[in-house]
């Protein structure tokens, strides 16, 4: 069931808008601020609770560390703001030392985006956002959809399009912050990831051309392992929440399955991401 809320929150001249997805024992809520995901909700042996970090105030999430916006056109960074596409060469907003994160200003995250008709009975709501040729310095225009799903079991899906008139680099992203035991540390929670590799960045979190196979079980399984143990290798970028966006980028294949998968041991439930 979807449930549509006009806030007395203005930006860009509209009202901002939320929207609330219920699937069985779970809610998840929207905005069509940055097509943020607001909240998710999930039963637990505590009762049903809140799993994502979000800004006490709606217009809060323009100035928060991008939770749970939808990052585009480029999420994560693009080295000195420039690019070369069919013997062009494209300069960025420079907005990170030197270098071009996740478009700037020109951020899908931080605008109003369009929600398309819904079916009220529904599990979905689809969002979107037109991005003009030369936003952010990028060519293009480009027409992006996201759609966010909730079963009834509690799979949570985010479904991404990009149609663009030129050739044009899409890197789309949702940047929501989990805890999964609804409050407190997330270092005794633990990942799983599926993909085979990871890239090494420099200092300033650019990708580099070193790659590191990732350990697997017995049983050709990446090894599932406490965020602790995970954050003292290094591997830091694994980790969503109160972890510096540094030290590796993980290469996940085209996949049809869990990208990676989070346990919070206080919790019966194991919730993939």
């Amino acid at each position: 069931m979807i449930s549509k809320e006009v806030l007395a929150e203005r930006y860009e001249g509209r009202h901002v808008v939320r929207l609330t997805i219920e699937s069985g024992e779970f809610t998840v809520r929207l905005l069509n601020l940055g097509a943020i995901l607001e909240d998710v909700v999930v039963p637990s042996r505590k009762g049903r609770i809140s799993v994502v970090w979000k800004m006490p105030e709606v217009l809060q999430n323009i100035t928060s560390p991008h939770y749970g916006q939808v990052i585009g056109r480029f999420a994560n960074r693009i080295a000195k703001g420039r690019f070369s596409l069919n013997g062009a060469t494209f300069h960025l907003e420079q907005n990170n030392n030197g270098n071009a994160l996740h478009g700037g200003q020109s951020d899908f995250g931080l605008h109003m985006w369009n929600v398309l008709p819904f079916d009220e009975q529904g599990d979905s709501v689809t969002l979107c956002y037109d991005s003009p040729d030369g936003d952010g310095g990028m060519p293009g225009n480009l027409f992006v959809t996201v759609t966010y799903t909730i079963s009834s079991d509690g799979k949570l899906t985010l479904a991404y399009t990009a149609t663009s008139d030129e050739d044009t680099p899409v890197n789309l992203t949702n940047h929501t912050y989990f805890n999964l035991s609804g409050g407190g540390s997330i270092l005794d929670d633990e990942v799983q990831l599926s993909c085979p590799e990871m890239l090494e960045v420099d200092d300033n979190a650019v990708a580099q051309h070193v790659h590191h196979a990732l350990a697997e079980d017995a049983g050709g399984q990446q090894v599932q392992r406490k965020l602790a143990h995970v954050i003292d290798d290094g591997m830091t970028g694994v980790a969503a929440a109160l972890i510096p966006h540094h030290h590796v980028i993980l290469l996940c294949q085209v996949i049809h399955h869990a990208a990676l998968t989070l346990v919070a041991p206080v919790d019966t439930h194991d919730r993939t991401i």
